[in-house]
């Protein structure tokens, strides 16, 4: 479930940048960043930059909305969130002034969508499992559990699978040992035989060894 917006649904990629408690939708996000990257440009003074970016703002706002190829049934936004730059980006123009701006327009947006949905959403998530006293180990847990349930495990059958795990970890460790002193005894032997001028060639296949 989404702690945020309280949707009893898994909290998946898809689910975080379209989450009902996010600021807005990405396609509002998006239009309103052409201006917002027009207005960054205007504070520094780049005027030949807007310039740039007006003649290309709507093809670039068209891309963005178009259909992905890649990912299907989502538009080109859901490229550029997972950092893909579409080669119909490059293909606006090929004067390399402007193929420049259209780069830093993306690379606007794309930290925009950054700043305005993932890092609030990670901060608001943060502070309710806080204020929950929920822990990242609790959550874990949980999605593991939920994971065995989906799949028809019972939780006393969890129970005994952890159990079970638990025993034979204890007899891994048990036979480690057992091997160890064995090991430990087959030296002390082969070492005395030495010590009293005895060749072990002659006793060796008599002595236990563990390999």
């Amino acid at each position: 479930m989404c702690i945020r917006c309280g949707k009893k649904e898994e909290e998946t990629w898809e689910h975080i940048w379209n989450c009902d408690d996010n600021d807005a939708t990405l396609d509002e996000i998006a239009r309103e960043l052409i201006y917002k990257f027009e207005e960054f440009l205007n504070t520094n003074e780049r005027m030949k930059d807007i310039a740039i970016l007006r003649d290309h703002n709507v093809n670039i706002i068209t891309i963005l909305e178009e259909r992905s190829n890649i990912l299907l049934g989502k538009n080109r936004i859901r490229e550029m969130l997972r950092g893909v730059f579409n080669d119909k980006f490059n293909k606006l123009t090929k004067v390399k002034e402007e193929k420049i701006i259209i780069k830093e327009c993306w690379n606007f947006i794309y930290n925009e969508f950054k700043n305005r949905i993932w890092l609030p959403r990670c901060e608001e998530v943060e502070r309710l499992e806080k204020e929950k006293g929920i822990q990242k180990q609790d959550l874990k847990k949980k999605r593991k559990r939920e994971s065995s349930i989906e799949e028809g495990k019972s939780e006393e059958s969890i129970k005994d699978t952890k159990i079970k795990k638990t025993n034979e970890n204890v007899k891994k460790k048990q036979k480690k040992e057992f091997v160890k002193n064995i090991n430990i005894v087959t030296r002390d032997r082969l070492i005395g035989s030495v010590t009293d001028g005895i060749n072990i060639e002659y006793i060796w296949d008599m002595t236990t060894k563990i390999y």
